[in-house]
């Protein structure tokens, strides 16, 4: 079996930051060996996006369990890789070869678990995922799409199926959601982007023009100044006297706040998606 990949070969300017939700539960679970305490029902981490999402994840959560020196307490297998030792361990009648070395490892990443091939091979890793949990190893995958809707072996899907799936939305992009140059699509108005940001958050329009500096106010302000820049061609000035007599000034700043905000995190960028669905019906 091909060494582990370093987070460098999996990286790409683009990664997002270690505070994604599932990460810190996925690092505690694979703790020592001798303190191995991740309820069964958590067993296998599925992790369900594109590629190189999924990618940019295992990259983040395998530099967090690196030391300085350069270590990784992990062990990163691709998909295909894996499944080409499988293959080769069942034609030696040596897969409990490879099962020794997956008890041995508290966390094993697998990228693309679509890509391990037959049938048999796929029915051999369910068996692995069964002796890693008794051993109290743990393993996190990643899929394209969820096990119930893949087209793997009924056996290693229902056992992803059983595992915790942790779904990871795209993030929505600086004026990724605006209309095309010369769209004949209406714009919504300055007006109905407020209101029903404010609804959204469970607040009044009023509070979002106001001059409450609370954070779930402030908050809500800068998600509605992203989106007027994003779904109008109104300018900052014309946004920010929308939002209360506001200087541009103001709503460059919550244009930086929001991006970061979303960039950061696929829950609000999937949440921030339902919104920009709602302005637009």
């Amino acid at each position: 079996m091909p060494a582990p990949r370093s987070p460098a070969a999996l990286s790409s300017p683009a990664r997002p930051r270690l505070h994604l939700l599932l990460e810190p539960l996925v690092t505690r679970a694979a703790g020592s060996t001798a303190d191995r305490t991740i309820p069964a029902r958590y067993h296998p981490f599925v992790v369900v996006g594109s590629p190189d999402r999924t990618a940019r994840w295992f990259a983040d959560l395998i530099a967090a369990r690196t030391d300085p020196a350069g270590n990784s307490a992990v062990e990163f297998w691709d998909g295909a890789a894996l499944g080409q030792a499988i293959g080769t361990a069942l034609a030696g009648d040596e897969l409990f070869k490879l099962r020794a070395r997956v008890v041995a490892t508290s966390l094993l990443l697998v990228a693309d678990v679509e890509r391990i091939g037959s049938a048999e091979r796929q029915r051999a890793f369910a068996w692995l995922l069964d002796e890693a949990a008794a051993a109290g190893s743990v393993f996190c995958v990643s899929l394209a799409v969820p096990p119930a809707a893949s087209a793997l072996d009924a056996m290693l899907a229902s056992r992803l199926a059983g595992g915790l799936v942790i779904p990871l939305p795209e993030p929505v992009a600086v004026r990724q959601a605006a209309e095309p140059p010369g769209s004949s699509v209406r714009q919504p108005t300055l007006r109905r982007i407020i209101r029903l940001t404010a609804r959204h958050h469970g607040l009044q329009p009023e509070e979002m023009i106001g001059p409450s500096r609370r954070r779930s106010v402030a908050a809500a302000r800068s998600v509605g100044m992203y989106l007027a820049r994003v779904l109008t061609t109104k300018s900052l000035q014309a946004i920010g006297d929308a939002f209360g007599g506001r200087d541009h000034t103001t709503v460059m700043h919550s244009l930086r706040l929001a991006t970061e905000r979303f960039g950061d995190n696929p829950w609000l960028a999937a949440d921030l998606a339902s919104l920009i669905a709602a302005i637009r019906t």
